[in-house]
């Protein structure tokens, strides 16, 4: 959406390395697979905290690996790593 495109527009500019160091800001993707992950990590949308089972965890994993393979970069990012054995940042 053009709102995504904006925020990796943004993300992109701001990625120039800090002087004197190597770290650069994390790019909306990554951002995107944290969120993805803690979601999982925190159960997903529970209203109270409980006790879920290990199916439904591995549910909401499946779902949201699902949800990636779904988007471009990370099918660029897979095949990168498929053929050159490095992570692609895009």
């Amino acid at each position: 959406t053009e709102g995504e495109s904006n925020e990796e527009e943004n993300d992109s500019k701001e990625n120039s390395k800090e002087s004197g160091g190597t770290k650069t800001k994390p790019k909306s993707k990554d951002i995107k697979i944290a969120k993805k992950i803690a979601y999982v990590l925190c159960g997903g949308d529970l209203s109270a905290p409980q006790l879920v089972s290990e199916q439904y965890l591995l549910d909401i994993e499946r779902e949201a690996f699902l949800s990636l393979c779904g988007e471009q970069k990370t099918l660029e990012r897979i095949q990168a790593m498929l053929t050159t054995g490095r992570p692609l940042r895009n």
